[in-house]
């Protein structure tokens, strides 16, 4: 079982849903669309990950200061509970998939990737 959704699925999470806990982990309090913005991807394909998540227990939206138009992003104590849970499951898999590799390689790799995106998403 290497693949991500392989181990998140029996646990009732998604690749999607994975993603956002794993941003909202590090920092909660995000707007949509911050957090969208933060994740590189589109306000719109969130909608669908934040209901479910929502619907699940794991998040909660609270209207905060002055504009009352936009919510922001808290993690509830299950969705904070998972961490422990998921984490080492995303950490047994980055392992697995640089195993063998030589590690200023991986470095590399990863610098490489960034790059190709931000080539992507730039002008």
């Amino acid at each position: 079982m290497a693949r991500l959704a392989d181990r998140l699925v029996p646990r009732g999470v998604s690749v999607a849903e994975w993603a956002v806990l794993r941003r909202l982990w590090q920092q909660e309090g995000f707007t949509q669309v911050a957090l969208a913005d933060r994740m590189g991807v589109r306000k719109a394909s969130l909608t669908s990950v934040l209901a479910s998540l929502e619907r699940k227990g794991f998040l909660r939206r609270t209207r905060r200061g002055e504009d009352l138009r936009k919510y922001h992003l808290f993690l509830t104590r299950r969705g904070r509970d998972l961490k422990e849970e998921l984490l080492p499951i995303g950490v047994a898999i980055n392992r697995k998939a640089v195993a063998g590799i030589d590690p200023e390689d991986a470095v590399l790799a990863v610098h490489l990737l960034e790059q190709v995106i931000a080539n992507l998403e730039g002008p």
